[in-house]
């Protein structure tokens, strides 16, 4: 039977995840519009904590790090973002993609996360600041599920194509700024001054 009273963040309620410890609740819906929006609950008082956390579209997936410290949302809006799990504040930029993104997995560390979209790409990014580690990981076809083996070494991506792929993702080697311009000679994206995403002009 129910237990207490219900949680009603408003809007459809698509995707839902406790907290390692049990003590959070997030929840993803609709803010009644097109936008999305997740939120902390207080699992004792069924109080919400923390700040609402936005999307420019539907809330797909969101999930707790193994520590509780830090939250991942995946949106419709092509992106997947990172939050203070206490607080509801963003950490680090937007991470990308050019499809919705679907599915995120945190490796075991909590170190790095990886995220899975509907344009036939995962992505591995630092789950300290959003960026990312080195370039799409090319399934082939829409990627509907990611997960991280043990120790974190190997990542495997689940796909529209019937197929399941197992990859290494050692981080790419050297600066930040070479990370940062691969990942935008492969995507043809980056963020402008602003932190919004924009697309590179190829001419």
């Amino acid at each position: 039977k129910p237990i207490g009273t219900p949680l009603e963040p408003g809007g459809g309620v698509g995707t839902v995840a406790f907290s390692p410890d049990g003590s959070k609740l997030a929840t993803g819906s609709s803010d009644g519009g097109v936008n999305g929006v997740a939120r902390l609950w207080d699992t004792a008082t069924r109080e919400a904590v923390g700040a609402p956390m936005h999307h420019a579209g539907n809330l797909c997936f969101v999930i707790f790090s193994a520590d509780g410290s830090t939250l991942a949302t995946c949106s419709s809006d092509r992106t997947a973002r990172l939050w203070n799990a206490a607080t509801g504040e963003p950490i680090g930029v937007p991470m990308q993609h050019r499809d919705q993104v679907v599915d995120a997995a945190f490796s075991p560390d909590g170190l790095t996360l990886a995220t899975a979209s509907a344009d036939g790409t995962a992505h591995v990014w630092s789950a300290g600041s959003g960026e990312p580690l080195g370039p799409p990981i090319q399934h082939g076809a829409g990627v509907t599920d990611v997960i991280f083996n043990p120790d974190g070494s190997h990542l495997v991506t689940a796909g529209m194509d019937g197929v399941a792929r197992v990859w290494s993702v050692a981080p790419v080697e050297g600066s930040p700024e070479r990370v940062t311009l691969w990942a935008e000679v492969i995507t043809s994206m980056t963020l402008n001054d602003n932190g919004a995403v924009q697309f590179l002009d190829a001419s």
